[in-house]
């Protein structure tokens, strides 16, 4: 579970002490024990002594066909389409353009990469979304999922609605961490870490670098991989409307915590 205290008007970690820092008040503590292989990191580091790895990552620069490095499209039609696009960019001259003019809501067009193998450590997502001004008011009656991350029998995803983005989980039944406001007109850093899929695992966000205060406590049961994800307008959940046009970008999925470009 996780632990909320109170530092008061402390803002910064100062030092740290590595050893035996203390004896408690029990009347024995004798004895040797062993320390190694210390790391002070932004994110969790995990028991394996090994580099960095990237999964799968996509700039949207050169994708000229649909699929392009992903393993398919899924959901593009007259109403839902797909684009990259030099209307705006994060880094380099384009991105992609995702456009839904369906009213009714219901699931949109997206990108689709399967995992092969299947991923069985944890995971890190970094992409980065840009919300045209206006997008918050047309959008406020349906949550618009814009990443899906998929395990054998459940998923966590990202959200938008009315301008705030957050995180959640579905396993029978809805869970999300508490959801950050995004500015209008400017690229906005997303990340989402999830650890293995299992009875007893975790997730949470970042968004421009800055950690969500709330972390996700959710069961996946006997899954235990990571196998594909979603990403572009997944689906537009509820509501009557859901139109318009946003952007993403420089998408990046990895065994430990990309965070912003430099």
């Amino acid at each position: 579970s996780t632990l909320n205290g109170a530092f008061s008007g402390s803002t910064t970690w100062d030092y740290i002490e590595f050893g035996d820092v203390a004896l408690g008040n029990s009347t024995n503590g004798t004895g040797t024990f062993y320390l190694d292989e210390l790391v002070v990191s932004n994110s969790y580091v995990g028991t394996g002594i090994t580099a960095p790895v990237t999964y799968f990552s996509d700039n949207l620069e050169s994708w000229a066909v649909h699929g392009g490095a992903w393993s398919s499209v899924s959901g593009e039609s007259s109403s839902h389409t797909l684009n990259t696009s030099t209307d705006q960019a994060k880094a380099g001259t384009k991105s992609l353009k995702i456009t839904d003019t369906d009213t009714t809501g219901g699931y949109g067009a997206c990108l689709v990469k399967n995992f092969s193998p299947t991923i069985s450590g944890d995971i890190y997502v970094r992409f980065y979304v840009f919300l045209p001004t206006g997008y918050g008011s047309t959008n406020q009656n349906g949550a618009r999922r814009i990443l899906e991350a998929f395990s054998a029998n459940n998923r966590i995803q990202m959200s938008t609605q009315n301008g705030t983005i957050s995180a959640l989980q579905e396993v029978g039944a809805w869970g999300q961490a508490t959801g950050s406001a995004l500015s209008e007109n400017a690229w906005h850093c997303i990340e989402v870490h999830s650890t293995v899929p299992s009875a007893n695992m975790a997730i949470e966000f970042w968004v421009d670098g800055v950690r969500n205060s709330t972390a996700l406590t959710a069961n996946f049961g006997s899954d235990t991989t990571w196998n594909y994800l979603d990403f572009g307008d997944v689906a537009v959940g509820g509501g009557t409307n859901g139109t318009g046009t946003f952007y993403m970008d420089e998408a990046v999925v990895s065994n430990s915590y990309v965070g912003p470009l430099p």
